[in-house]
């Protein structure tokens, strides 16, 4: 044993630290996943409100649009950011994960759209 490692193990011994339950592991990888999943579909949905905004008025004269594209950047760059620490995220180059992720939005948003999802958001949001 080499000089550093038998420091190492006479402080944890000296310590008394005891190893991490595997159960704490996985709970923390199955929230983090969830969490992305959450936020792209948070995102998603938020997509589809744009594009229904996009296809009533001029959305470049209108404010509360540039917020809703905003919060879709925003929580994209979050999905993003959860996905990189999820335990098969950190392979994956930047950019493929982001064209992925992004691709994601986009269908499901386009499907929200197209099943009336803003509709039904403008309903109970009145």
């Amino acid at each position: 044993m080499s000089e550093f490692s038998k420091k190492i193990a006479v402080k944890l011994k000296n310590e008394k630290a005891l190893p991490i339950p595997k159960w704490k592991f996985v709970l923390r990888r199955v929230f983090v996943f969830g969490f992305f999943l959450f936020l792209t579909i948070l995102a998603s949905l938020i997509f589809s409100i744009l594009i229904s905004r996009l296809d009533e008025i001029d959305w470049w004269l209108d404010l509360p649009s540039f917020v809703w594209l905003i919060l879709v950047i925003f929580v994209l760059v979050m999905s993003y950011l959860c996905f990189k620490k999820t335990s098969c995220g950190y392979r994956c180059r930047m950019i493929t994960t982001l064209v992925m992720i992004i691709a994601a939005v986009v269908v499901i948003g386009i499907v929200g759209y197209l099943l009336g999802f803003p509709e039904m958001f403008d309903e109970y949001a009145m």
